[in-house]
């Protein structure tokens, strides 16, 4: 049988008719696919980065030419799985939102001074009732100077291992003092428990990541007997009051990708400081 050299014109343009084919197939693709990618980067911004609200942890372009917006505190985002079966089976398996979802949800877990387990006190800590309150009940306790202090103690059993969010609440009520000694506990063995700062507990507590919760700090949790412990002491300039502690695991969307041959989307999270 006879080799060719080349190829006839006819073969040449079919070639390029199945290439053109092909493409036109691919690059709706593509396009769908990128444009995929820039919604759900926007989706997770405040309006897009519109309105001088710039949330976003990408990097951005100033339309009006300024320049580009540096990075600025973009809140607290959540990943929130769908529980929508049909929704995962088509690939929406998590929404991002910048509202706290449930407790179930994001693991969060609460201890509150109504608890008959996780919660104790020393010393005359007297009932009270708020609407501010968790379950509107809370522990006051008046000023006691050293060395005599008594302690109200939240303590959460089989905590995983991983860093945490550590927030309280409390209702404002009169003579409230503005210095409350929080200590944080690594576990019953802590030798070097974390001092938190003192809290002014005349202000009402909140904060971006919990509205109405106050954030006592961001710790790294690695007991042997998986348990946190927070102490409230009595000794201070004024009244303190206990009322509810919540733990909350710490997760930070650093970027998020759209597979281009995959029904799927990576998200990058940072755990920690």
């Amino acid at each position: 049988m006879p080799v060719r050299d080349g190829f006839t014109s006819l073969e040449f343009m079919v070639a390029l008719v199945v290439l053109g084919v092909a493409l036109t197939g691919v690059f709706p693709l593509m396009v769908v696919c990128s444009r995929g990618i820039e919604s759900l980067e926007l989706r997770y911004t405040a309006e897009g980065n519109k309105n001088g609200n710039w949330y976003s942890p990408v990097f951005r372009r100033d339309v009006t030419g300024a320049g580009i917006i540096p990075r600025q505190d973009y809140g607290t985002w959540y990943v929130i799985p769908s529980a929508d079966p049909w929704a995962s089976k088509l690939g929406a398996v998590a929404t991002f939102s910048r509202t706290a979802p449930t407790d179930s949800s994001l693991s969060a877990r609460i201890v509150d001074d109504s608890d008959p387990t996780g919660y104790a006190s020393t010393g005359s800590w007297t009932a009270g009732t708020n609407s501010q309150a968790f379950r509107n009940t809370y522990q006051r306790h008046e000023a006691l100077a050293l060395p005599d202090v008594d302690t109200a103690v939240w303590t959460f059993s089989n905590v995983a291992s991983g860093y945490y969010y550590v927030l309280v609440k409390w209702p404002v009520v009169s003579g409230l003092a503005t210095d409350a000694a929080y200590v944080i506990y690594n576990g019953d063995a802590d030798a070097s428990p974390f001092h938190a700062p003192l809290v002014n507990q005349t202000v009402a507590p909140n904060s971006t990541v919990y509205s109405g919760w106050y954030l006592l700090a961001k710790r790294d949790f690695t007991s042997a007997d998986k348990k946190v412990k927070v102490v409230l002491n009595s000794n201070a300039s004024g009244a303190v009051v206990a009322d509810g502690v919540r733990i909350v695991p710490v997760s930070e969307i650093v970027s998020i990708d759209k597979s281009f041959n995959k029904e799927e989307v990576t998200v990058r999270v940072r755990i920690g400081p």
